[in-house]
C-alpha cells in the first residue's frame, strides 16, 4: 500500500553495538506495523548496552538476550534515556521520564 514501517537508520558509530542497533530497529518497525504508524516511538539504544543484564555493551552481544532483557524489564523510549554515546555507559535511567504507555517484549526466540 505504499506505506513504510521502517524506523530511521542509525549509525552504530565505533561501538560493537549492532546487536542492540538492529534489535531496536525491528521493534521500532513491529510496533509501526501493529499500530499502522500512528505510534512511532523511537526507543533507546543506549538504555540495553548501559542496563542490559545480558548484554556484553559495545563487545557485542546476541539479539536473543536483549529480547530477554525486554521481556524482563520494559523497553525505554529514547527520551527517558542519555541519548546513544557509543559507549557502554553508566545505568542512569531519566527520573522525569512520564511515558503513558510501557512497552515490554511478550514472546522472544529463534527463528530457524
Amino acid at each position: 500500500g505504499g506505506k513504510s514501517y521502517l524506523s530511521q537508520v542509525r549509525n552504530q558509530g565505533d561501538c560493537g553495538s549492532c546487536y542492540v542497533v538492529s534489535t531496536i530497529g525491528a521493534l521500532e518497525s513491529r510496533l509501526r506495523i501493529k499500530t499502522d504508524n500512528k505510534d512511532q516511538t523511537k526507543f533507546s539504544i543506549q538504555f540495553p548496552l548501559s542496563c542490559g543484564l545480558y548484554t556484553e555493551g559495545c563487545d557485542g552481544g546476541y539479539p536473543i538476550l536483549v529480547g530477554k532483557f525486554f521481556n524482563e524489564f520494559e523497553i525505554l523510549p529514547e527520551d527517558c534515556f542519555d541519548k546513544y554515546q557509543e559507549i557502554t555507559g553508566v545505568c542512569n535511567i531519566n527520573k522525569k521520564c512520564n511515558h503513558k504507555k510501557k512497552y515490554i517484549v511478550s514472546k522472544y526466540g529463534y527463528i530457524n
